[in-house]
């Protein structure tokens, strides 16, 4: 029996923030304007302004935020009952009154807030008087504010930007706990008693080193993945700006660390963690920020996007879920199914309250960075992969050009932060040699042991998933599949990227080349023992190139049966 909308079409009441002698104002206010129902509320401590919120709340909107989001209302039979005109003032004006928040507001709100607050009106004071974490409040600042922009007065009715607008916030963004580095740095101190060590950890993610290695941190600390979680939103300013605080942060990176399989090799929460590092050390190295002009959402979305990108992955590949028509694969259509599943697997995850990550943003705010949440997630499917780069690459700014890459590019933001995710996703070769090595073997079992369930199953083995190939024999051709790899998948993505980013070749391009060179070496004890030259072109190339010896040409022909193979090998894919 909730009235409509309609209530909403005139203009609220232009009133004072409530006060006593506000509430007396109000009261003398609608006796004068013959409303003897109005006038009795007011004698009871109601207020025009508690009136407006309450028309608010009774809106189709806002009233689904207060009979639904608040899980101990949804648990309250009783309360629900109750949910009557009457008891909703009531509610109202025990817990937003100016009487009920006088008390707190005495420590935390002086003389120049509260004068700020009667300029402001009523969508201030309703801001400053709302208790944190009571989620039947939260829509109600958001609401006053959209309500002040649709309104014909508004001079910003009509101004629209094109970036996230930060009236999606709810208001108070505050958990209270949002000294998160710190919080953390005093849990890990006492349990490894090095705080040098921590400290030093702390300083290099801070920074984005590139040659910082996720799998020598995950063996000093604890929970990587929290640990790199907490300094990268803090050093993007997340926490303050998203009101997300530690308890928040460690049970959604402790929910996550329960969903990654932590017996798969490759596909677990530390390579989770080196993902989110990269995605921040990008951020940090490049200047994207400024370059693109981002919104924290933009940011916010990327590095949760990389947190969650292989969430619950089962250690096999999308071509394995197909061929034995998994359930994932029908539910997904045989489309990016993993892709797909771990976005949701995500969100799904996020509607329990204490683990949403994005609680204070109201309903287009939640939309707009869900949506870029899974465009990103979406983008790590490697069947995307050759379109991410001739992208890269045709909308890279022209040699001699002087303008900012996005002003010669028409590369839309979300699309390159996407590419960027991807690109973290695969970054293990640009990354220090030691880490590189250790990540490609990690791989190689990952790949055997879904190549032992396809036996079990007696389907046919995928490429590189036949254990009994390992050996002598195995390493070589192994190593001649990272320089493919490599050479064919991630340095022309990395190039890409560096196009539209300078300040990201150095360092990285040459973790690259020095990967390259070892995977190259691997392979010349073949070449050598080849007397007929045969396929053993990687050591030789090597070799070659060494002597300064000019390599022949390759027929264009050859060139483009190579890119129609890898391209096959990644859709389906396998080849990663």
């Amino acid at each position: 029996n909730r009235p409509t909308p309609s209530a909403m079409q005139s203009s609220p009441p232009q009133v004072q923030p409530a006060s006593v002698e506000g509430a007396a104002g109000a009261s003398a206010s609608a006796s004068a304007s013959g409303s003897p129902a109005v006038g009795k509320l007011c004698e009871e401590g109601w207020s025009e302004e508690l009136e407006f919120i309450y028309q608010l709340l009774l809106s189709e909107e806002i009233h689904q935020v207060l009979a639904t989001a608040d899980a101990s209302w949804d648990s309250n039979e009783e309360m629900k009952s109750k949910l009557s005109d009457r008891d909703v003032r009531e509610f109202i004006r025990v817990n937003y009154s100016a009487e009920a928040g006088d008390e707190e507001e005495e420590e935390s709100v002086d003389d120049d807030s509260d004068d700020a607050a009667e300029d402001a009106g009523v969508a201030d004071d309703v801001r400053l008087r709302l208790k944190g974490g009571r989620r039947i409040g939260i829509g109600i600042g958001s609401a006053v504010a959209r309500h002040r922009r649709n309104s014909p007065q508004s001079p910003h009715r009509h101004d629209r930007s094109h970036r996230l607008s930060h009236d999606n916030l709810r208001h108070p963004p505050a958990d209270e706990d949002r000294d998160a580095p710190g919080i953390l740095v005093r849990c890990l101190v006492p349990a490894l008693a090095e705080e040098a060590k921590i400290l030093g950890w702390r300083d290099r993610v801070l920074e984005g080193d590139v040659t910082l290695s996720l799998l020598d941190m995950a063996r000093e600390v604890p929970d990587p993945l929290l640990f790199v979680a907490v300094f990268a939103f803090d050093r993007h300013g997340l926490l303050g700006e998203f009101g997300v605080g530690f308890k928040r942060l460690q049970a959604f990176c402790a929910a996550l660390n329960a969903g990654y399989h932590a017996d798969n090799h490759f596909h677990n929460a530390t390579h989770a963690a080196d993902v989110l590092y990269v995605s921040h050390l990008m951020l940090v190295r490049s200047g994207i920020v400024a370059e693109l002009s981002l919104d924290p959402e933009h940011v916010l979305a990327l590095l949760l996007s990389a947190m969650v990108h292989d969430f619950r992955h089962p250690g096999v590949t999308n071509n394995f879920l197909i061929n034995s028509q998994d359930p994932l694969a029908l539910t997904y259509n045989d489309r990016s199914v993993l892709e797909n599943y771990h976005a949701a697997e995500a969100f799904k995850l996020m509607q329990a309250p204490n683990l949403d990550m994005l609680y204070y943003l109201d309903g287009k705010g939640r939309r707009d960075v869900r949506h870029l949440v899974v465009t990103m997630v979406l983008a790590t499917d490697m069947a995307a992969h050759f379109a991410n780069v001739t992208e890269l690459v045709s909308t890279a700014p022209k040699e001699g050009s002087h303008g900012r890459a996005h002003e010669s590019s028409h590369i839309e933001s979300e699309r390159f932060l996407a590419i960027l995710l991807h690109a973290a996703d695969v970054s293990h070769p640009f990354r220090s040699l030691a880490a590189h090595i250790e990540w490609s073997k990690r791989l190689e079992l990952e790949f055997f042991a879904q190549g032992d369930i396809e036996r079990k199953l007696g389907m046919p083995l995928s490429p590189m998933c036949d254990r009994t190939q390992a050996g002598e024999a195995g390493e070589a051709k192994f190593a001649a599949q990272q320089v493919g790899f490599i050479s064919a998948v991630v340095k022309p993505l990395l190039e890409g990227v560096c196009m539209h980013l300078p300040g990201l070749r150095a360092g990285l391009m040459d973790h690259l080349e020095a990967a390259l060179d070892y995977w190259q070496g691997m392979t010349e004890p073949e070449a050598a023992t080849d007397a007929s030259g045969g396929d053993a072109r990687g050591g030789s190339a090597a070799a070659s190139a060494a002597a300064g010896e000019e390599l022949p040409p390759v027929a264009p022909q050859a060139l483009e049966a190579l890119a129609t193979a890898l391209r096959d090998e990644t859709s389906s894919g396998e080849y990663v």
